[in-house]
């Protein structure tokens, strides 16, 4: 099965949207990919021509070009809040449908992904958690949890 791989990216995250991408092709066997949309909240020219040189990469523009200068500041807020917004419209109003899978931008692949989703044991999960792990994570970080979802698959 292919599916389509989605992220949200603007220029303040750039440094990670290259690690998401670059990671994307070293790593993974992209003949399962249909489409790598990145939804673009920021992105300078010169960025989007850097994305497009890879392959299967398509840039959906959005009205949302406000910029962030900290974690957990307005902007920052806006564009984390809107990414299942953006893929939902992505969804509804795409003609032919193809899986799409929502990421975030600062995730690195190293490894392949595909079998987790094409699992028979979770092909009934709505939810399939990762754990995180807490090492060299300095005392009190703000993120505490033991398990992340830094996916969406519909």
């Amino acid at each position: 099965m292919k599916y389509n791989i989605m992220t949200v990216l603007s220029d303040n995250y750039l440094v990670f949207g290259k690690l998401f991408i670059n990671s994307l092709f070293e790593n993974i066997d992209y003949s399962n990919i249909n489409k790598i949309l990145i939804v673009d909240t920021g992105l300078s020219e010169d960025s989007k021509e850097y994305l497009l040189d890879f392959p299967k990469v398509n840039i959906i523009p959005t009205e949302d070009q406000v910029n962030s200068n900290k974690i957990h500041d307005s902007g920052w807020e806006r564009k984390t809040y809107s990414k299942s917004t953006y893929l939902l419209d992505f969804i509804e109003n795409n003609d032919e449908f193809c899986p799409t899978i929502l990421f975030d931008s600062d995730v690195i692949f190293y490894r392949d992904f595909f079998d987790i989703l094409d699992n028979s044991h979770h092909k009934d999960s709505d939810v399939i958690a990762c754990e995180r792990n807490q090492i060299g994570r300095t005392p009190g970080h703000a993120a505490t949890s033991t398990h992340i979802g830094c996916f969406i698959c519909i």
